[in-house]
């Protein structure tokens, strides 16, 4: 039998010695020279994509909302920054679930905090002009750019903890 070694944030689920099919009650814990089931991602990678779903869903019904149901209280400029809004909610959905796919693969960690960047960045760069355009709260716009810089952060985390490393 030869052994996988598990990728960071998988938890391989160990066979019944000589069979395909996963052993009745069996433990999570890798055993040293079991053979080892197809991975599933970790509970963080799952959470992640559904999040990143959810938040796209939104992004298109907030959207739908801003071009049929807001014409009557703003103005072009507020449908303007409600479809900016809009646009960087969906650009950072769409960002936690191809973050969620990466996973199995990078550090644990460093997605952890470009997940929590591109939430928190979300709702507040997002959440502060759909604000502004509904209550007309002018002071609102003034937090935004915390959620761009919450966006930024994200990014260039992802830039600098999984940029190729180069053999020497």
């Amino acid at each position: 039998m030869t052994s996988e070694k598990p990728s960071p944030g998988i938890h391989p689920t160990p066979l019944a010695p000589g069979s395909t099919s996963l052993a009745p009650g069996a433990a999570t814990a890798t055993v040293p020279g079991a053979a080892v089931a197809p991975a599933r991602p970790c509970g963080c990678a799952s959470h992640t994509f559904v999040v990143g779903a959810i938040s796209a869903g939104l992004a298109v019904a907030i959207g739908a909302f801003g071009a049929h149901g807001l014409k009557s209280h703003t103005d072009a400029a507020g449908l303007a920054i409600w479809e900016t809004a809009v646009r960087y909610q969906a650009y950072h959905a769409f960002g936690l679930m191809i973050l969620s796919l990466a996973w199995q693969r990078f550090s644990t960690r460093s997605l952890k905090t470009i997940g929590v960047c591109f939430v928190i960045g979300t709702l507040i760069f997002s959440g502060s002009l759909y604000a502004l355009v509904l209550t007309g709260i002018k002071w609102l716009g003034a937090i935004t750019p915390v959620g761009g810089l919450l966006f930024i952060i994200g990014w260039l985390t992802a830039a600098i903890t999984h940029r190729p490393v180069r053999n020497s």
